[in-house]
């Protein structure tokens, strides 16, 4: 397994199971439709980039099928776990395996496993850091959920 590609997995999942904790203390944040609608996003492309890492056509819920805060939660989780089961089977030789990303254009096709997982876990950190900033302006105090905090606080497990 990589090791680089391990820890981003598990820092992913602890700095968004940290935020949805926070935003949990500030129900009201969570009734936000811009702080909701790039949880969505967020969520939504970390479950492309799973089906996209097994080599599986995207089936992907809307962003209304989650009528309730706890749904996307609970999604949110269930993506982490199966993405850390997907990385547990991977070779080493598998992150050099090409990927098709169907939502790229062509001319960015193809990609490897690694440089997918890698994109998934920075395109959450950049979402991450704008639901921060929308939590802040809703009275909230978001948790800092850098990378070298979470090296820092050893390492921890996501606890969701």
């Amino acid at each position: 397994m990589n090791k680089i590609i391990a820890g981003m997995c598990s820092h992913y999942e602890w700095a968004d199971a940290e935020h949805w904790k926070a935003f949990a203390a500030l129900p009201e944040a969570l009734k936000d439709e811009t702080l909701f609608k790039t949880l969505y996003h967020i969520h939504f492309v970390q479950s492309a980039f799973l089906y996209v890492l097994r080599g599986e056509r995207p089936v992907l819920k809307r962003a209304e099928d989650f009528t309730e805060p706890e749904m996307l939660r609970s999604f949110a989780a269930d993506t982490h776990k199966s993405l850390k089961e997907l990385l547990s089977g991977i070779s080493p030789d598998d992150f050099e395996t090409e990927v098709r990303i169907p939502w790229a254009k062509k001319e960015f096709m193809p990609a490897t496993k690694e440089k997918a997982f890698m994109q998934a876990f920075m395109h959450s950190h950049y979402h991450r850091a704008q639901n921060a900033r929308r939590f802040r302006e809703l009275g909230g105090a978001p948790p800092t959920t850098d990378y070298i905090m979470w090296c820092w606080l050893g390492e921890p497990a996501a606890a969701w």
